[in-house]
């Protein structure tokens, strides 16, 4: 926009001061052939033209709009640099360009990265990844999978894992572990560093185009055209996906229907809310029948009702194709996810499914109460009553009124709710409730361990360089 602004209107300006100074006009007429090699500056050229004939008309010139010398050679330069500038805009933003580009700093016979303090889940993935027949067919195979970006940060750090048919398979981690990184890479959007993943047993850098046939893709942040309706977008890509004609309208029924957007089906995209938005780019994520879908937080900005109605449409997706679900709401993953994967830092803290993550992790039930008021006494007797009580019981958290506590899981469910009944009133407790580990659970224990363990490693690489300062002077 400001390019434009510069050339469409400084540049003419410019000119305009050169003309009305004898001595600069000659100069002004060079300047003039070669700033046309600029559309917007033909454009603005032209108006200005336009705008003094209409003062020389007065004065009886015999000059017409057309005229080479007002709006004639701007519009030849536009004509010539058309078919010149559209080729140069197709070659920039194809993709072909691009990944050709990447593809050059690209090696698939990268020495992996030596790894510590590998989870025995995460080394079991990888030699059934990369050994074992029966994981083959995976529709999704990533293996050593590594990303550093050209600023040498480390994004992504020998990923391997694999997606099967029909399984819902959740990629959770912290906030810049990698884990959109990840997704983009296998959806094409740039290369790995090193590495080999493949979709459907196509190599994602030797047979991409194949490996896109075979892949449907939520984005994060919503890809939808603010001026078509939900019906239109979904006919715009059921062509672009190479549904049959015959069969559009009837898959642009069946997707509406699924993702809940019937009511909304002639609303203009830029009217409809965040929710009603995310579930469109479901919907078009389902088009052609993919047979891997990547959805990157497709809940976001959902109400928990149309939450709900989302995880029932991915279930029944589910039985025909690998999903792959990323999310900030671990509820989601407890509800859909088959496996789990944890990822930190670039790299994978644990995988597994849920109940073997909660058995492996977790303590066994988790107390939450709240009690009636913020008082340093009052907390000291509820720790004090459920170190007396509960042996093993381990306070994880104490946030604005509101204890958390982990009990084994040896522990009767009937004789804590009779201890915590009995007490109640004495612990000026106003309510609480106690359930079994879940995947948020696990999920924060394993980042506050990895991040526990970064630091360290941070620190003791601090003081190593102290010393080797200290050795040197």
């Amino acid at each position: 926009m400001l390019a434009n602004f510069i050339a469409g209107f400084l540049l003419v300006l410019c000119i305009t001061m050169l003309t009305l100074v004898e001595s600069t006009e000659d100069v002004a007429k060079i300047l003039r052939w070669i700033f046309r090699v600029v559309p917007s500056y033909c454009v603005g050229e032209g108006i200005s033209n336009l705008a003094v004939l209409k003062m020389e008309r007065a004065l009886g010139t015999d000059k017409t709009p057309f005229s080479m010398d007002v709006t004639g050679w701007p519009l030849v330069y536009m004509a010539i640099e058309l078919p010149f500038f559209v080729f140069i805009t197709l070659f920039v933003d194809h993709p072909g360009r691009r990944q050709r580009s990447q593809r050059l700093f690209h090696d698939p016979d990268a020495k992996p990265e030596e790894l510590v303090d590998v989870d025995v889940d995460v080394e079991e993935e990888m030699k059934m990844v990369m050994e074992s027949p029966e994981r083959e067919n995976d529709l999704v195979r990533v293996r050593q999978l590594r990303k550093v970006y050209p600023n040498g940060k480390v994004a992504v750090r020998n990923v391997t894992f694999g997606v099967k048919p029909g399984e819902v398979f959740g990629f959770l981690g912290t906030n810049g572990a990698g884990k959109t990184t990840t997704i983009s890479i296998l959806c094409q959007e740039f290369y790995p560093t090193s590495g080999y993943a493949s979709i459907c047993g196509n190599d994602i850098v030797q047979n991409s185009r194949q490996a896109l046939r075979c892949i449907g893709y939520c984005p994060q942040f919503d890809a939808t055209l603010d001026l078509l309706s939900p019906e239109e977008h979904l006919k715009l890509y059921a062509g672009v996906r190479g549904v049959p004609y015959q069969q559009r309208q009837a898959v642009v029924e069946h997707l509406l229907q699924l993702c809940e957007l019937i009511p909304y089906r002639k609303v203009l995209a830029h009217r409809l809310s965040g929710g009603n938005r995310r579930k469109l780019s479901v919907a078009i994520s389902l088009i052609g029948g993919p047979r891997v879908v990547f959805l990157d937080e497709p809940s976001a900005g959902m109400d928990p009702v149309a939450r709900r109605g989302l995880w029932t449409a991915i279930e029944t997706v589910a039985d025909n194709c690998s999903v792959v679900l990323t999310t900030h709401h671990l509820e989601e993953v407890e509800a859909l996810a088959h496996r789990v994967a944890i990822m930190v830092d670039g790299q994978l803290e644990c995988i597994g499914d849920k109940t073997h993550l909660k058995h492996k992790f977790g303590t066994g039930f988790e107390v939450n109460l709240r009690i009636k008021r913020d008082d340093n006494a009052l907390k000291g007797t509820v720790e004090d009553f459920f170190a007396e009580n509960f042996e093993n019981c381990v306070l994880r958290e104490y946030r604005a009124r509101r204890f958390t506590f982990e009990l084994p899981g040896d522990i009767k469910l009937s004789e804590t709710f009779k201890r915590l009944e009995e007490n109640s009133e004495s612990l000026g407790i106003s309510d609480y409730n106690v359930s079994q580990t879940s995947i948020e659970q696990v999920f924060l224990q394993i980042s506050e361990e990895a991040e526990r363990r970064m630091e360290e490693e941070h620190l003791n690489n601090v003081s190593k360089k102290k010393g080797c300062c200290s050795c040197c002077c």
